[in-house]
């Protein structure tokens, strides 16, 4: 039976997604989007003196049906679990999925 990886995205995005703003770079328009954070442990190296950091930042998954093209530099507001509105900055380039259907974004919270 092949698999419908769209409904399976679908599945998880409304099981985990929270609501976001996508704010482009450039301004305007906003787009109301529904994102998936992902959190990856990843540990950063740093030279010959074995020292090693948590990775700044975190990672995000948006539907290529909600938001057609993120760049670096677009930002992400969504609610904090106060109520506050955080607002996350897209870096580096974001990268489809294999099947097209989201996007991954690497982000960090603008302070």
């Amino acid at each position: 039976m092949p698999v419908d990886f769209a409904r399976a995205v679908d599945a998880a995005f409304a099981a985990f997604g929270i609501a976001a703003l996508h704010r482009p770079k450039g301004g305007e328009p906003t787009t109301a989007c529904t994102i998936v954070w992902t959190r990856p442990d990843e540990l950063l190296e740093l030279g010959a003196a074995g020292k090693a950091i948590g990775a700044n930042g975190a990672t995000a998954d948006v539907r290529a049906a909600e938001i057609a093209t993120p760049i670096e530099g677009d930002a992400f507001d969504v609610a904090a679990a106060d109520g506050a509105t955080a607002t996350w900055i897209v870096r580096g380039p974001p990268r489809r999925d294999p099947e097209q259907l989201t996007w991954r974004m690497r982000l960090v919270r603008q302070t």
